[in-house]
Parts: structure tokens; sequence; C-alpha cells
């Protein structure tokens, strides 16, 4: 399934969905401000509680209504794993799995 926010694949009972963003931005720039939790919180609908930023970190979100989403880190290497330079900035590909399919549309817009 593809549309205006991510496209959805279903693999092995999990889904993924795939976000492409660009930004007028260098990587560099990009990098910092999606790992320092002050910065994330100005750009993300989500409050940042943990963000231990290694391989295998925990990574943890408060939705502002009670309800923290939990992740780890699976992959990161600053800041190229996942922003690619392009001609006036870079493109964020960011890829976030999880096992209900119900999740597909709040994760979608978010």
């Amino acid at each position: 399934m593809m549309n205006e926010y991510g496209t959805l694949h279903e693999s092995n009972g999990r889904y993924a969905l795939r976000f492409v963003r660009s930004f007028h931005h260098n990587p560099e720039d990009v990098f910092l401000v999606i790992t320092n939790p002050s910065s994330f919180a100005q750009w993300s609908p989500f409050a940042t509680e943990e963000m231990d930023l290694r391989l295998g970190g925990r990574i943890a979100f408060d939705d502002g209504e009670g309800t923290t989403y939990e992740g780890s880190i699976i992959e990161l290497e600053k800041p190229y794993v996942s922003l690619q330079e392009e001609d006036k900035g870079c493109r964020m590909i960011f890829t976030h799995t999880f096992n209900d399919d119900s999740w597909a549309v709040n994760t979608a817009v978010g």
C-alpha cells in the first residue's frame, strides 16, 4: 500500500512502513535534529522520553496522552545510513516496523 505519507510492506507477519522525505538542509544538520531529544521534540509530535543513541539502544516516545511507545535502534551511522545527500539538501529514508497492521494509519501520518 502506498500513499502520500509512506509505503507499507508486509513480510513474515510483520509490517514495515517506509518514509522518504527531502529536506533543504545538509545531512549533518538533519542528523543533529533527529538525534537530539530537545530538537527532536520541536520536529515530532511526540515527546522523547529516552534516546540511547547506540546500536541496541532504547528509544521511547510519549504521545502526550499517557501512552509510551518504545523501540530499539537497530542501525545507526552518523549521518549517512538514512540521510542521503541531494543537490539542495538531503533525503531521509526511515523505516518503522511493527506487528499489528492497525497501527499503519496512525504510524503513516506521524
